[in-house]
């Protein structure tokens, strides 16, 4: 799955897609606010927005974080079925 400009999570890692509602760290909500500051303590956070707004925070099986410029919406649109097929939308 493309992420962002360049970077890339196989999408059967990838475990929960979620809006950060606005902007990181202005806008967040606590609880999300909270957790990524977590990750980052932790070192299970990786920014893969290069500088642009922040639009989508994925969780992977691995239980890293990662940032995203790309809209939860473009993300799962992109996801295709092992016989290549386009997945629903409403997943």
């Amino acid at each position: 799955m493309l992420i962002g400009f360049g970077p890339r999570v196989p999408c059967e890692a990838v475990r929960v897609i979620l809006p950060p509602k606005g902007r990181i760290y202005a806008g967040t909500s606590a609880p999300r606010q909270r957790f990524i500051q977590r990750a980052e303590a932790e070192g299970r956070l990786v920014n893969a927005a290069h500088g642009r707004k922040v639009l989508s925070l994925i969780i992977t099986d691995s239980n890293q974080v990662v940032l995203s410029a790309v809209a939860p919406e473009t993300l799962w649109g992109g996801r295709r079925t092992k016989n290549g097929r386009r997945r629903s939308r409403s997943i």
